[in-house]
């Protein structure tokens, strides 16, 4: 298996976006004796206590400030809403982003080659039905797959426990 590095920034916005917020809003400026400040915000609904969370952190770098201030968000947003993260095997979502990148990949090739083969079809008069219906076939499937990939991509699975 291949070690697929998911960001924290990343996962934040994977994270606002299950609950149906705004992305994130990420700045930086630097600081004092080489350090660099990041500020991240994320706007919480009309509903939510405070209109909106924003934490800055200090670091050596920009993404070791930006991670700090990520995770420090990802724990305000889980406080609001009430809800526990637990068992976050990150290497087990970097291998799912990469299957689904990899699905992504194939459902592409596949559609090129249906409308490749539909071309085909459409200049040959030697067994055009049976093709187009066996082309169509292939089409409806590959929509099927695309729905996959997108529902993966968004979280699919449909949890409907208060965790995340």
């Amino acid at each position: 298996m291949e070690f697929v590095d998911i960001p924290t920034k990343h996962f934040l916005e994977q994270f606002v976006a299950l609950f149906g917020l705004a992305q994130p809003v990420v700045c930086w400026r630097p600081a004092p004796e080489g350090l660099y400040i990041v500020g991240v915000q994320v706007n919480l609904g009309p509903a939510d206590r405070v209109p909106h969370v924003y934490y800055e952190a200090a670091g050596a770098i920009i993404p070791e400030a930006e991670q700090a201030a990520c995770l420090m968000v990802i724990h305000a947003v889980v406080a609001e809403h009430n809800v526990e993260i637990r068992d976050i095997n990150y290497y087990h979502l970097g291998y799912l982003q990469h299957q689904v990148e990899d699905l992504r990949k194939k459902l592409l090739e596949a559609e090129h080659l249906c409308a490749e083969l539909m071309n085909i079809i459409r200049s040959s008069e030697s067994e055009v039905a049976f093709l187009e219906r066996l082309t169509h076939r292939f089409y409806r499937r590959i929509h099927c797959l695309r729905d996959t990939v997108a529902a993966l991509q968004h979280g699919g699975g449909g949890s409907s426990s208060g965790s995340v």
